[in-house]
């Protein structure tokens, strides 16, 4: 009887350990470029280290502003098809040489997330070299 409750025990302690372990990671967020799927390309590691503290608080699934979800998620860019990566790049580039990103309403807020000069010219460059590749 006392063995028939020890294994009871230890069962239900380990599936208990299992879903709590699970939950833990389905709730985990989802914001950070490090979690990319593999896919068309990786992103390089200066490119990596900009777009996190710069871009991903706003364009990651987990955003809660809607219009920069609908323009850009970082995430979703290295299993997008050719065309409508090429697409999102052209874009990336316009915003880059418009000086549009971030805004000036969420500059305001967080001016340590401006871009600066040498940012924009990695992002571009990488932008351009991605370009090459998928046309």
């Amino acid at each position: 009887m006392r063995l028939f409750v020890l294994l009871t025990s230890i069962t239900f302690l380990s599936i208990c350990l299992t879903s709590c372990s699970k939950s833990k990671k389905s709730s985990e967020s989802t914001s950070s470029t490090k979690e990319i799927p593999a896919g068309l390309f990786e992103y390089p590691e200066n490119v990596l280290a900009i777009v996190d503290n710069k871009c991903m608080s706003c364009h990651n699934p987990d955003s809660k502003n809607d219009k920069a979800k609908d323009e850009l998620i970082w995430q979703d860019l290295p299993t997008m098809k050719k065309p409508f990566l090429a697409k999102k790049l052209y874009g990336v580039q316009e915003v880059l040489e418009d000086g549009e990103m971030p805004p000036e309403k969420f500059l305001s807020k967080y001016p340590d997330k401006e871009l600066t000069k040498e940012e924009s010219e990695i992002l571009y460059k990488w932008t351009e070299e991605l370009l090459a590749q998928v046309n």
